[in-house]
């Protein structure tokens, strides 16, 4: 369609050809690959990791706004929420994120692992992890991405780690729980 050429356009001659291509990509693959629409907050912790795995020699402190920039519009923040600028290029995506971002999936997988098992657990039991933070979004998608992912990568060795710390996947399986539909949209 003429909407996506114009679509492949703009990635082939603006984003990809920009000196902030990776800090783009990554936060695309982010968008693109999430299952529900991030917050802010959450947007942040997946981009850094997925940032490592595509540039694992460099860290990054890329604000936000810099990533609103070096997406070109694509991105927008709307009531907290990270998301595509239209519906039209989330179709686009959906279409073409495999050439894109081939690695999406197992990033994804990856960055959830780290926030899961990273993240400093409760001393209080019975109670669970932030579910409104991208801790709670790990809890419940990770399986779903490493799913998505082809054989053999390294993402399968951060999930057998993850599955064997009882206390880990427990206080990620309370989380997952206690999560409402409404905290997913």
């Amino acid at each position: 369609s003429l909407v996506d050429g114009a679509y492949e356009q703009v990635m082939r001659q603006g984003i990809m050809s920009s000196q902030n291509e990776d800090l783009a990509m990554a936060a695309l693959e982010v968008v693109c690959h999430a299952l529900w629409p991030l917050e802010k907050h959450e947007f942040e912790h997946a981009l850094r990791y997925v940032l490592r795995c595509r540039r694992p020699q460099s860290e990054s402190a890329a604000t936000t706004t810099d990533t609103l920039v070096a997406t070109g519009g694509f991105l927008t923040i709307q009531e907290s929420t990270v998301r595509l600028f239209d519906s039209s290029l989330s179709d686009y995506f959906e279409k073409t994120r495999h050439r894109w971002f081939p690695f999406g999936h197992a990033n994804m997988a990856a960055a959830c692992l780290d926030a899961l098992w990273s993240r400093k657990l409760r001393q209080t039991s019975g109670l669970p992890l932030d579910s409104r933070s991208f801790y709670g979004h790990s809890a419940c998608t990770w399986g779903y991405y490493l799913r998505a992912c082809p054989a053999g990568l390294a993402v399968e060795d951060m999930a057998l780690s993850y599955l064997r710390n009882t206390e880990r996947l427990q206080a990620g399986n309370s989380t997952a729980f206690k999560l409402q539909p409404s905290d997913m949209l």
